[in-house]
C-alpha cells in the first residue's frame, strides 16, 4: 500500500510491533500476578499460624489450650 501525499510514513507495520509488545506486557502482567498470588498465599498461612498460637490452637487443629513450658 502507496502512502498517500502529505501523509508521513514511519513504519509500514506497526501492528506487528505492537502485538509483540502487548504480548511481552501481557506475560509480564501474568507473572506478576502470580508472584502476587504467592505472596499472599504465604501471607495467609503466616496469619494462620500466628492465629493459632495466639487462640491456642494445637497444629494438628485440636483446641486444646498449649501446655505452658
Amino acid at each position: 500500500m502507496e502512502p498517500q501525499p502529505g501523509h508521513h510514513v514511519e513504519n509500514p507495520q506497526p501492528d506487528q510491533q505492537t502485538g509483540a509488545k502487548l504480548e511481552k506486557l501481557g506475560s509480564d502482567i501474568e507473572e506478576g500476578t502470580a508472584e502476587i498470588v504467592g505472596g499472599v498465599g504465604q501471607l495467609a498461612l503466616g496469619l494462620a499460624s500466628m492465629f493459632a498460637r495466639v487462640f491456642g490452637v494445637n497444629p494438628d487443629n485440636s483446641l486444646t489450650p498449649p501446655k505452658e513450658t
